[in-house]
């Protein structure tokens, strides 16, 4: 059909009408798609929360008619802290525990308290997500990630049992104020520093596997049994106040570095590390240090009484160390006497020193002169 130039308007041919609904379906899939989107971050947004954000909480937990605190301690990836309640703070008189944690809003505190007889259990755990709850948002600065930390402050009014674990964090424990009967604590990959009180003491267990243990017990503290434990950390230790029935330390790859009580019945030993004794004046009792390979050292007052043996080793193997010590030691039915164990009277306690040694290793024996508080000591023990 022919169509009249002169109409006002002339229909649209097929190839004009095709286009027009092409670029109206483009449009309107373009508005669906903006409309969509705005309404998927309207949802997403009204669903994330500031989880990531660091926050502290803190706990007071209430003494009731307790007589004695059990306490378990636990962080996988925070640091630990355990101190004395201050005797300043609000309420200290009727309170048991006060716990704090520093730590992400999804990461909570959790602790539950539950007294059986006069005994209060209170078990309060910390333990880090290391993957980030679904929608949530970090809102620190930068996003920073969070040192997480509980911090645990228990009444010295209480006798105490406290067990502590802790997994990648260090282990900060300064007992010396509280009633502490007896400590586990356990690291896998963190430092640990102890404080002991001093007081009597049941037992005290600590192991690492992989961090630096450093142990002080403060004048008059009396263990009937202290276990150190590590596998690839150093061991420190200082005892020399201190009296302990049964010690036994030991590492596989670690050194240990200890200073011994007067009365020893200790068991050091390391199979790759180094060891490093020091006792003081008038020590007495049994003492056996072992290593595969690493270096031993002695260090002692040279007024000392000991007898030094190598029970795994024969009489020649055993003289073939006179050249790593002393010349003033007497080899005496296979083992070395110092002048002291010579001289000493049937009533005088002697040191018995075994060594478990491969042949030919790094032996040292320092004898340090005699102070005049190392003579009185050694005079002491003379005494009936």
């Amino acid at each position: 059909m022919t169509v009249p130039s002169h109409l006002p308007f002339a229909p649209e041919s097929s190839h004009s009408r095709s286009l027009g609904a092409l670029l109206a379906r483009l449009l309107l899939g373009l508005a669906l798609l903006s409309g969509g989107g705005a309404a998927a971050w309207f949802t997403v947004s009204r669903d994330l929360q500031p989880g990531l954000t660091a926050t502290d909480t803190v706990q007071a937990v209430p003494l009731g008619s307790a007589h004695a605190l059990r306490a378990e301690l636990t962080t996988d990836r925070g640091g630990l802290s355990v101190m004395e309640l201050p005797a300043s703070s609000a309420n200290s008189a009727t309170q048991a525990a006060r716990l704090q944690a520093h730590h992400r809003q999804f990461n909570p505190l959790q602790m539950e308290g539950k007294q059986q007889g006069s005994t209060l259990t209170l078990r309060a755990q910390l333990l880090v997500d290391p993957a980030p709850a679904p929608n949530t948002l970090n809102l620190q600065p930068g996003g920073q990630p969070v040192e997480h930390q509980l911090t645990a402050g228990l009444s010295a009014a209480l006798p105490l049992d406290l067990s502590t674990h802790s997994g990648g964090g260090d282990q900060a424990l300064d007992l010396r104020r509280l009633r502490l009967r007896s400590l586990t604590a356990v690291s896998r990959s963190g430092d640990q520093r102890v404080m002991l009180p001093a007081r009597s003491l049941q037992g005290v267990d600590l192991s690492s596997r992989s961090g630096t243990m450093n142990l002080t017990a403060a004048g008059g503290t009396a263990l009937d049994s202290l276990k150190m434990e590590s596998t690839s950390g150093e061991l420190q230790a200082n005892l020399s106040g201190a009296q302990v029935t049964q010690l036994s330390v030991g590492s596989q790859a670690g050194d240990i570095q200890v200073q011994l009580p007067r009365r020893v019945n200790a068991v050091l030993s390391s199979e790759r590390g180094d060891l490093d004794v020091t006792l003081p004046a008038g020590a007495s009792g049994q003492l056996h240090l072992n290593t595969e390979r690493g270096s031993t050292s002695l260090n002692l007052p040279e007024n000392t009484a000991f007898r030094l043996s190598f029970p795994e080793l024969g009489p020649a193997q055993a003289r073939a160390h006179a050249a790593q010590l002393p010349s003033s030691l007497t080899f005496t039915d296979g083992a070395y006497l110092s002048p002291a164990a010579r001289q000493a009277s049937g009533n005088v306690p002697l040191l018995d020193i075994e060594l478990e040694l491969p042949a030919g290793a790094d032996l040292t024996l320092n004898l340090r002169p005699a102070s005049a508080s190392d003579a009185a000591a050694a005079e002491g023990d003379t005494q009936p």
